[in-house]
Order: C-alpha cells, then sequence, then structure tokens
C-alpha cells in the first residue's frame, strides 16, 4: 500500500522548496540557482517536487509500508543538502530553462498541415517512422509526468539514494535496510535512460541524418514544430558534438556558440535569421535587436574557421577536464 496518499510527497516536496525560498544565506542553493529569476526558480522548484515525490511513491509501493511522513522526508533532504548537488540542479535547472523556452516557440506550421514530428512518424522509412513515434511517446510520457525523474542514468541513481536513505532514517525500524535496498535496486532496474526525451531525439536525428544543404530546412521545421529537444540533437548530430553542448549553447542567450555552430555547418542567412527569431520570441532573456549583429558576426567567419572553433566541443567533457587538469598541473 502507498503511504497516505499520492498527495503526501508533492505536499512535502512542495514545502522543501518553499522553504528553498529566501534561504540562499544558509547556502541550500547553489550559486548557480540563487541567480535564477522567479519563473525559472519555480520551474525548477516544480521539477524536483515532481521527481521526490515519483520516488517516494515507487518506495513506498514496493515495500508496501504505511506511515511514512512523505513532507518529512522531503524537508530532510533540502536540509541535508540534496539540492546542493550542482550536477543534479545544474540538469534541472537546464531541463526548466528548455521547458520553458519549447512551450514559447511560435508553432509556423500551417493549420491544414500535420506536425513536423507526425509527418516524420509517418515516413516511409521505417528507422525514421519508428524513432519519431518513439519521440511523440516520450514527449508525451513527460508532459503527463509519467516517465519517472528522466535524469540522466548516473543524477537518477543518486537520486534514489538520497531518497531512500531518507525514507530510511524516517522508518527507524529492525529489518528496514534490506527491505529499502531492494526496493531502491528494483527503481533502479526500471530506469532506462534510452527512453528519455533527449535520447529518443538523438535517435531521429541519427535516423534522418540530415545532408549540409538541407540542413538549415530540418532545423527550422523543428522549431516550428516547437520541438526544441529535436532541433538540438539535430544540430549536435550535424556538428559532431552533444546534445547537452548543443543545449549550453541554446540556453545562452549571449554567447557565440550557437551562431559559430550554425556557421560551421554553412546554414544559410535567412535559415539563421529565422532560427534566431524564433529562439528570441520563446526566450525573454534573447535581444531581438541583436540578432542582425550576431549573423553578421557569424559570416564574417569563414566556415573553417568555425569549424575549427567548435572542434573542441566534440571531444567529451570528462576528457576535456582531464586534459586541463593535467594541463594546469604542468
Amino acid at each position: 500500500m502507498p503511504v497516505k496518499s499520492l498527495d503526501a510527497a508533492d505536499n512535502g516536496a512542495r514545502k522543501a522548496i518553499l522553504l528553498l525560498n529566501g534561504a540562499e544565506a544558509r547556502g541550500v542553493f547553489p550559486r548557480d540557482a540563487v541567480r535564477l529569476d522567479d519563473e525559472t526558480r519555480a520551474d525548477v522548484g516544480d521539477l524536483i517536487v515532481a521527481f521526490v515525490g515519483d520516488i517516494v511513491r515507487a518506495l513506498c509501493d514496493r515495500m508496501a509500508v504505511h506511515q511514512i511522513d512523505a513532507e518529512a522526508v522531503s524537508v530532510r533532504l533540502a536540509r541535508a543538502g540534496m539540492l546542493r548537488d550542482t550536477d543534479l540542479v545544474g540538469e534541472v535547472i537546464d531541463r526548466a530553462r528548455l521547458s520553458r523556452i519549447a512551450s514559447r516557440l511560435p508553432l509556423i506550421a500551417r493549420e491544414s498541415e500535420a506536425s513536423f514530428l507526425v509527418r516524420l512518424s509517418d515516413c516511409p522509412d521505417d528507422r525514421v517512422a519508428s524513432a519519431a513515434t518513439a519521440l511523440l511517446r516520450a514527449e508525451n510520457r513527460r508532459r503527463a509526468g509519467s516517465g519517472g525523474t528522466e535524469l540522466p542514468a548516473e543524477l537518477h541513481h543518486r537520486m534514489v539514494w538520497w531518497v531512500a536513505a531518507a525514507v530510511q532514517d524516517m522508518i527507524a525500524q529492525p529489518a528496514t535496510d534490506r527491505m529499502i535496498v531492494d526496493a531502491a535496486l528494483a527503481i533502479l532496474g526500471t530506469h532506462d535512460e534510452g527512453e528519455r526525451v533527449e535520447a529518443c531525439a538523438s535517435r531521429l536525428a541519427a535516423a534522418i541524418d540530415a545532408r549540409p544543404a538541407e540542413l538549415g530546412e530540418v532545423l527550422l521545421a523543428a522549431l516550428g514544430d516547437t520541438r526544441l529537444a529535436l532541433f538540438i540533437a539535430v544540430l549536435a548530430r550535424a556538428t559532431g558534438t552533444s546534445f547537452d553542448n548543443v543545449r549550453q549553447a541554446v540556453l545562452d542567450p549571449e554567447g557565440d556558440r550557437l551562431w559559430l555552430l550554425l556557421r560551421a555547418q554553412d546554414v544559410a542567412r535567412p535559415f539563421m535569421a529565422e532560427i534566431g527569431v524564433a529562439l528570441t520570441a520563446a526566450d525573454r532573456r534573447r535581444d531581438v535587436h541583436a540578432i542582425a549583429d550576431w549573423i553578421d558576426w557569424a559570416f564574417a567567419i569563414d566556415v573553417e574557421a568555425a569549424q575549427a572553433a567548435i572542434s573542441d566541443l566534440s571531444i567529451p567533457r570528462d576528457f576535456r577536464a582531464a586534459r586541463r587538469a593535467l594541463e594546469d598541473a604542468t
């Protein structure tokens, strides 16, 4: 039987997030999170609420236990420092920002025309159709909140063990350690990173495998269908870099990486302009008046020079970090 009610965990987690509002002086949130605007901060809180509640409910269901105070679990996690995990909170912040931008993208499809992703799901190429259908399902799961945390595996593992430890601490009864560990392991065993929206979008981008001459059109079609994850995945595929690297470029309203990535693939000026306009309409941090300047700046760079400038992004992040550490040590 689940604990008390299915709302208990959500209420408790929400109390934990409210506890953090205005708690910067105590250092509960990482430094980056302190600088969030109110809207993004609320979105981050909602995501954490959903993640904590999902894991607490799953643990309680698997252990068939009663009377676990999910509210106390959530508050204890906040006070214990789970939200000082910069990797975890950084991922949640990026997810929240990306979701907000995607929700505000202007729809550029004609009313009589099926969405780009739906059309891809009907593609005669079975690989493209299957990947598009998988992405549609993944997006629906995420919107419905039925896909679990959908965090990267390492972060999901960390969060499950955080919650499991808090639940164990609240139960504090003999013979519960093994029961909680078994329940947590079972939850971890059901987590399929390949079913995340980001992974599904990357598989679809690989199936599409847009040629250079059609890349701008595919990118704009993805944005026009408000499929920001697919836009990121297609550009990552074309540039040979990771989804996370392109996501960071998209989320940076003042940086040059997005324009360099587009220039490195020789995306035509009109497509680049439309991409800039769409992202600016969706992200209030971007300056619409700066689009032309950024495009002029990008086109002042040779394609080959742009490719050289982004070449480091194709190297795995951990390898780059290790290389920098070795350089600093010499």
